[in-house]
């Protein structure tokens, strides 16, 4: 299914102008394909709710490596996995992503991913947004430290489970 699909901001099947967009867009330094045969089959989907940017992307069938530097920017991206699976890299840890495992990524870390067959939601989270609704929902200002999450976000869990609800019904913007 092709979230955003009335989003699209970006398609093509070459690798260096991929490559352009990305880095301008999304922080990212390389991206890279794998394979003799494998070819670039790219389309990018935003849009912004509010605060909140939404990020779909397809790299296509063939695997794909990304690296990403940290960015001064304090936020944090929120990551499901639609469809294919890959290996990431994200402060100190190595985790899985697939359908039933997405992560949290705190910008301020680089991280560097392969990817299979890959398609994806996310959702970039400003920290100060997100302190400014737990304040608003509690009356206290409960994160004057860093938000910390883990890294792999187990969506078959109840709490991965509501959050992957959740996400579905941004999947819907039309």
């Amino acid at each position: 299914m092709s979230y955003l699909k009335n989003h699209q901001v970006f398609a093509s099947k070459s690798l260096d102008q991929t490559q352009a967009f990305l880095s301008e867009m999304n922080s990212i330094d390389s991206i890279d394909l794998l394979g003799k045969k494998a070819t670039a089959d790219i389309s990018i989907q935003a849009a912004s709710l509010a605060d909140i940017d939404l990020l779909g992307a397809s790299f296509g069938p063939d695997r794909v490596t990304i690296k990403a530097p940290a960015t001064a920017e304090n936020d944090l991206f929120l990551l499901f996995v639609n469809s294919g699976h890959g290996k990431v890299n994200h402060g100190g840890q190595e985790i899985e992503v697939s359908a039933k495992q997405g992560m949290m990524r705190n910008m301020r870390m680089p991280m560097d991913a392969i990817e299979d067959n890959f398609s994806a939601l996310g959702a970039k989270l400003p920290v100060d947004t997100l302190r400014k609704h737990a304040f608003a929902l509690t009356g206290q200002d409960v994160f004057r430290n860093d938000l910390v999450f883990d890294t792999a976000l187990d969506l078959t869990s109840p709490g991965g489970g509501a959050c992957f609800q959740y996400a579905a019904l941004y999947r819907q913007c039309p």
